[in-house]
């Protein structure tokens, strides 16, 4: 079973499903029944002496055979649970070789993880109480990280998809397993990008909401500039969470705020930034009483309303480029991001521009006229054809980069103007086709 696989199917969405099984009642014995045989007997006794073997436990088959014999089911799932957890803590041998791929060992406790999901499931019936003990064996310790990730995927996709609240919990452990053990890679791409899906099919509170995201974030967070732009939906849609709360939770949101904005402005892809100003501990941040936070919000502020000069300014006030700099902003690659947007800007004011006019804006030479608009395109941030004899450029569409009242009024006047030229047209060729069509009369 490959690890990736399993950990895919994790991520399918849980809306709705059939109710849970009957479980026994906490604290009452989980009794097997005559069908259940098979994994109390010798599946359970195999499982048992391999994992006696792994921790020097030697009372460990007995223990096993008297539950099996009074067929006490609940009682062998918790102790194969910890004998396993055991066998996982204590990792495979140093001196044995890895073994397809797999670390020493990985297969035969595979089998052992197979052995406790088939308890799970068969003979306890996905019982709440048993399912949280085994997923906190399961997802306590480090060693094997990947056969533990393949694992919980396993016991997640077991539970019915109405327990929404354990679905819940599994998934939580998950993510922080994948972040301690070092493969978030087995839940960046198939789990993680569907967390949004999970918070609205599983209608969770916005507390739940946000541990989940924050989980998400820290581990993505962890992996250093491997996830960047998806660690930054994920913030943004941990700190919209946030949205209506007190001045207290949102001054406790500050560095996940300063993360939000640090993010958009060093990510290379992005340069859409009014919609962090929708983020109330975003705004919170030019309130707050804390300079670094204050500097942070201007920044943004710049970005979403401002062109090159206004940058240039407030990277020559004292301290500013230390104070960003501190906070991980690379101030010559803002700098590269605003000659950009200064472009987008020229664009929405005029469909005309000439290399003057735009070197001026950039403050580049007018040799460079060029590669910053073929950089612009290239970016989908305008559609503009240059005119390198008349040293112009033609701007068809420049893109807005905020949407205040007074930014939607223009938009909103062409829209109208278009739609009437287009029912003159309706109109137009109506008649046409009257005409076109009237008998010919003498």
């Amino acid at each position: 079973m490959a690890g990736t696989e399993a950990a895919s199917a994790a991520a399918a969405p849980a809306a709705s499903g059939n109710a849970a099984p009957p479980a026994a009642s906490e604290g009452a014995t989980t009794t097997a029944t005559d069908g259940d045989s098979s994994i109390l007997g010798s599946e359970l006794g195999a499982a048992a002496a391999h994992l006696a073997t792994l921790t020097g436990d030697s009372d460990l088959v007995a223990r096993f055979e008297t539950m099996a014999s009074s067929k006490d089911g609940k009682s062998a799932t918790t102790a194969l649970s910890t004998a396993l957890a055991a066998a996982l803590d204590a990792g495979p041998p140093g001196d044995a070789p890895a073994e397809g791929g797999k670390l020493a060992g990985e297969a035969d406790l595979e089998g052992c993880v197979q052995v406790l999901l088939s308890l799970v499931k068969n003979v306890c019936h996905m019982e709440e109480g048993v399912v949280r003990e085994v997923a906190k064996a399961l997802s306590s310790g480090e060693g094997y990280g990947s056969l533990r990730l393949r694992s919980m995927a396993l016991l997640y996709n077991s539970v019915p998809e109405a327990s929404t609240t354990v679905r819940y919990a599994l998934l939580l452990n998950t993510i922080h397993l994948a972040a301690r053990v070092g493969r978030v890679d087995m839940v960046a791409d198939s789990v993680i990008p569907q967390l949004s899906r999970y918070v609205a099919a599983w209608s969770l509170s916005k507390d739940a909401a946000r541990e989940l995201y924050a989980a998400a974030y820290d581990a993505m967070v962890s992996c250093g500039d491997t996830y960047t732009s998806a660690a930054f939906d994920i913030n943004f849609q941990r700190l919209k969470t946030l949205n209506g709360s007190d001045s207290a939770a949102l001054d406790a949101a500050r560095p996940a705020a300063s993360a939000a904005v640090v993010a958009a402005v060093s990510l290379p892809s992005m340069f859409r930034f009014d919609t962090l100003l929708e983020l109330d501990a975003v705004t919170r941040l030019r309130e707050s009483g804390d300079a670094t936070s204050a500097t942070i919000f201007r920044l943004l502020d710049l970005f979403v309303h401002g062109v090159l000069p206004d940058l240039t300014a407030f990277l020559a006030e004292d301290g500013v480029t230390e104070t960003l700099n501190a906070a991980g902003v690379d101030a010559v690659a803002a700098v590269h991001k605003m000659r950009l947007l200064s472009l987008t800007s020229l664009g929405l004011d005029s469909q005309q521009l000439s290399y003057e006019a735009i070197a001026s804006a950039l403050d580049v030479p007018e040799a460079d006229v060029e590669e910053w608009v073929i950089r612009a395109i290239g970016l989908d941030l305008v559609d503009a054809k240059l005119n390198q004899l008349d040293r112009t450029v033609a701007v068809h569409r420049s893109t807005q980069r905020a949407f205040s009242k007074e930014e939607w009024r223009p938009l909103s006047e062409r829209i109208n103007v278009w739609k009437e030229n287009v029912a003159e047209l309706v109109i137009t060729l109506a008649q046409a086709r009257n005409n076109k069509s009237a008998p010919f009369a003498m």
